[in-house]
C-alpha cells in the first residue's frame, strides 16, 4: 500500500480514524513485514488453570487458579486474605455495626464500669499497689498488701488475706496436704539443714506416720515375707551413685550408715560395755567389733565369744562342768554342755564330768553307784539315719583304725584296724543279727592298707586269717609230696605218701620278731612223742617213730617278746 493511502481504524466497532501506519504495542505483540505481507503475532492466551470460579494468576508463564480467591462473575470472595498496611486512604466511607458503648470523648479520657457478667470487675477505681481478686461468692474485691506482704487464701479456704512470709520460705505449719504424686528435683543444693530445739520431755521433732492404716500392701519374693512393696519412707540412690542413702549420728558420733556402694549397713565399732548393736532392755548385751577383725558378742558387759575368718572362739575362763561355756537352753539346763580352758575341752552332764580332751588324750568318765561304765556305741543302718532300713549280712557296723603320717606325698596311712561286721541272716528280732570282730594289720614295705589277720566269729572262736606274707611252707622232710595249709599262727601239715619220714621243717611266711615262738603239735594218727625245735623263722618237728603216711600234724604257734 502506498504511503499516501490511508485506512480506517476501528476498535471493536468504534471508528478511531484514518491512519497511514499501524503501530502495534504491548507485551506479547509482535509485527513483521515480508514481501509486502504484514504478520501480527499476539502472545499469551492458553487454557485457564485451577478449577471453575478460581481467579487466575501468572504461574511461571502459565495460567494458575487461586484457591483462596473465587468469583461468580459479580462477587469476589477471598478466603483468609493477607492484608497489608495501606500507604494511604481512610475509612470515611465505610459502614460500621452499631457498638453498645459510649463513644463520646477520647481514648485518653475514656472511663466506664464493666460488669462481672460482661467480663469486668464492676469497679471504677483501684488503690495503688492493690490487686483484684474474687471472693467465695465470685464477687471482685480489692486486696492491698503492705510492704513485704504476700496474699494467700486463709486456712479456712473462705477468703483471701495478706500475710508476711517467714524468712527463707513458708513455715512447716503452712504446708498443705498433697493432692497427687509430687517430685521435687533438686540440683546441687547442699546445706539444707532442719534443726529443732526441743526442751520438753516425751516430744518428737519429726514423725512420719499414717492418716489411716495402709491396705493392700504386698511383698516381693525373698526371705520370709520378702521386701515390702508398700513403704512409708524410702531412701534410695541411683546406680553408680557415690553417696549413701542414709547415715545416723548420735551426739556427733557416727552410729551406722547405709553403704554407698554395697547392700550393707555400716555400724560403729562399739565396745564390750557398749556394743554397737544392743537391746533396749539390756544395752550392755549385743554385738561389737574389736581388733584383729573380730566380731564379738557381749552379755552384761562381759565378752562371751568372737568370730574371725571362719573361726569361732569362746571367751577364756576357768574350766567348769557346773556352768559350761556352751550349754543347753533354756536356763534350766545350763549345767549340761561344753566347757573349755587353755589345755582342756570337756563335756559335762548335769554338773558331772562326762568326757574331756587334753593334748592327745580323750578321757571318758562315769561316776555312778552301779556296775555300769562308760559306753561307746556305734549304730549302722541302710537308708538314712532319720529313715533307717535293714542292714545286710557282711555290713561293717563299726571300724576303728589307726593312722600314721608318712610324709607330704602319702600323708596318713592306715596301720591297724578293728572292724565289727554283721553275719548270719538278718531279721527283725532281738536275736536277728550276728556279729564278728576282725583285727587287721599292715605289713611295712608290702601292704598298702591294713589286712585282716584274726577274727572272733559269732560263736566266739578265734580264727587266724590268711593274708599277705603269713602263709607257711614246708622246707624239708614230711615224706614225698607233703602239704601244708593255714597261717603262721595255726597250720596243718599232711605227711606225704611214700618213703619214711621222721622229721618235717616248716618255714614261716614271715619270721617272728626277736624270739622264737611257742609251738604246740598234735597228730591225728601217731601216738608218739614229738620234739619241737622252733626258731624265729621256722619250726622243726621230729618224731620218735616214722610218721604215718597221710597223717596230719595240727600246729598252734604263739609268738612272744
Amino acid at each position: 500500500m502506498p504511503l499516501s493511502s490511508k485506512i480506517l481504524i476501528r476498535d471493536e466497532g468504534t471508528l478511531q480514524g484514518p491512519a497511514k501506519i499501524l503501530d502495534f504495542v504491548g507485551a506479547g505483540v509482535a509485527a513483521t513485514v515480508v514481501g509486502g505481507i504484514a504478520t501480527i503475532t499476539i502472545g499469551g492466551g492458553g487454557s485457564p488453570g485451577g478449577s471453575t470460579t478460581q481467579v487466575q494468576y501468572n504461574n511461571a508463564g502459565a495460567f494458575g487458579g487461586i484457591t483462596g480467591a473465587t468469583t461468580d462473575g459479580t462477587t469476589l470472595t477471598l478466603v483468609a486474605p493477607v492484608l497489608g498496611t495501606p500507604a494511604s486512604g481512610n475509612l470515611a466511607n465505610c459502614t460500621f455495626p452499631t457498638l453498645n458503648q459510649n463513644t463520646s470523648g477520647s481514648a485518653a479520657s475514656l472511663s466506664a464500669t464493666n460488669t462481672v457478667a460482661r467480663g469486668g470487675t464492676g469497679l471504677t477505681t483501684i488503690a495503688a499497689l492493690s490487686t483484684w481478686v474474687a471472693d467465695a461468692l465470685d464477687t471482685p474485691l480489692v486486696i492491698t498488701p503492705g510492704a513485704g506482704n504476700s496474699i494467700r487464701i486463709n486456712a479456712g479456704g473462705t477468703a483471701w488475706e495478706a500475710f508476711t512470709p517467714v524468712s527463707g520460705g513458708a513455715t512447716l505449719n503452712g504446708i498443705t496436704a498433697a493432692t497427687g504424686a509430687v517430685t521435687i528435683a533438686n540440683a546441687n543444693n547442699t546445706g539444707i539443714v532442719w534443726n529443732w530445739a526441743n526442751t520438753t520431755d516425751s516430744t518428737v521433732a519429726f514423725t512420719f506416720g499414717e492418716t489411716t492404716a495402709g491396705t493392700n500392701g504386698t511383698h516381693s519374693t525373698g526371705f520370709s515375707t520378702g521386701i515390702p512393696n508398700q513403704v512409708l519412707l524410702k531412701c534410695t540412690t541411683l546406680a553408680n551413685s557415690t553417696q549413701s542413702p542414709f547415715s545416723a549420728y548420735s551426739r556427733g558420733v557416727h552410729v551406722f550408715s547405709i553403704s554407698a556402694t554395697t547392700a550393707q549397713t555400716i555400724h560403729t565399732t562399739g565396745t564390750v560395755s557398749l556394743p554397737s548393736i544392743a537391746w533396749e532392755t539390756q544395752p550392755t548385751t549385743g554385738i561389737y567389733f574389736s581388733a584383729n577383725d573380730q566380731m564379738r558378742f557381749a552379755s552384761d558387759g562381759a565378752e562371751c565369744f568372737a568370730a574371725r575368718g571362719g573361726y569361732f572362739a569362746i571367751a577364756n575362763r576357768a574350766l567348769s562342768f557346773t556352768v559350761p561355756h556352751i550349754n543347753a537352753f533354756p536356763v534350766a539346763n545350763v549345767h549340761t554342755g561344753i566347757t573349755m580352758s587353755d589345755t582342756v575341752i570337756g563335756i559335762g552332764f548335769a554338773t558331772a564330768e562326762s568326757l574331756r580332751w587334753t593334748a592327745g588324750v580323750m578321757q571318758p568318765s562315769k561316776g555312778s553307784a552301779d556296775a555300769v561304765s562308760y559306753a561307746l556305741n556305734f549304730r549302722k543302718s541302710r537308708g538314712q539315719v532319720s529313715v533307717p532300713t535293714v542292714i545286710t549280712t557282711g555290713d561293717d557296723l563299726a571300724t576303728i583304725s589307726a593312722y600314721g603320717y608318712v610324709g607330704a606325698t602319702n600323708t596318713y596311712r592306715e596301720a591297724t584296724r578293728i572292724r565289727s561286721d554283721s553275719i548270719g541272716t538278718v531279721s527283725d528280732a532281738t536275736t536277728g543279727v550276728g556279729g564278728e570282730i576282725v583285727l587287721g594289720t599292715m605289713k611295712q614295705g608290702v601292704d598298702t592298707a591294713a589286712v585282716d589277720r584274726f577274727k572272733v566269729d559269732q560263736f566266739g572262736h578265734l580264727v587266724s586269717l590268711i593274708g599277705t606274707a603269713n602263709t607257711p611252707t614246708i622246707s624239708a622232710g614230711g615224706g614225698t609230696n607233703p602239704a601244708i595249709t593255714g597261717t603262721d599262727n595255726a597250720f596243718v601239715v599232711t605227711i606225704g605218701t611214700g618213703g619214711t619220714a621222721t622229721s618235717v621243717t616248716v618255714t614261716f611266711g614271715t619270721a617272728y620278731v626277736t624270739n622264737p615262738p611257742c609251738v604246740q603239735v598234735e597228730s591225728d594218727t601217731d601216738l608218739v612223742a614229738f620234739k619241737v625245735v622252733p626258731a624265729v623263722g621256722s619250726v622243726t618237728i621230729d618224731a620218735t617213730l616214722a610218721f604215718t603216711a597221710g597223717s596230719k600234724l595240727y600246729c598252734t604257734v604263739l609268738g612272744m617278746l
